[in-house]
């Protein structure tokens, strides 16, 4: 009977490898460097392997400056937002006047219409 490819895997056979596996190339990846044995090749471009350390600081810094632009755009659309209620709140307090006068005006308009009415048209 023949053998699956996961009983080679535990029989520590290695499987059939294809010879254009090896020749395969990696799109826009120019000197690509293995990685170290502690390290991987430096993102700036230079022949440097980083340690750890070194590594895990520079990715905390890329993240720290994508937080800060969230954050900061945040903040931006937030005072948009504020700026936008203070004009639509500016613009209620003038129409909300502007309704206290001519309540007022009508009123003003209702007594005299009464005092005329009651002294018999005069």
């Amino acid at each position: 009977m023949e053998q699956s490819s996961s009983s080679n895997i535990m029989d520590n056979q290695r499987l059939p490898q294809h010879e254009n596996v090896t020749n395969v190339s990696l799109p826009n990846m120019v000197n690509v460097m293995p990685a170290a044995e502690n390290g991987v090749p430096n993102p700036h471009g230079d022949d440097l392997i980083l340690d750890r350390e070194t590594r895990i600081r520079l990715q905390n810094q890329g993240y720290s400056k994508t937080y800060l632009k969230r954050k900061n755009c945040h903040i931006e659309n937030l005072e948009d937002k504020q700026n936008t209620l203070t004009d639509i709140i500016v613009e209620i307090d003038t129409i909300t006047n502007k309704l206290e006068q001519m309540k007022l005006s009508k009123e003003a308009t209702d007594v005299e219409f009464i005092r005329k009415k009651n002294l018999g048209g005069k």
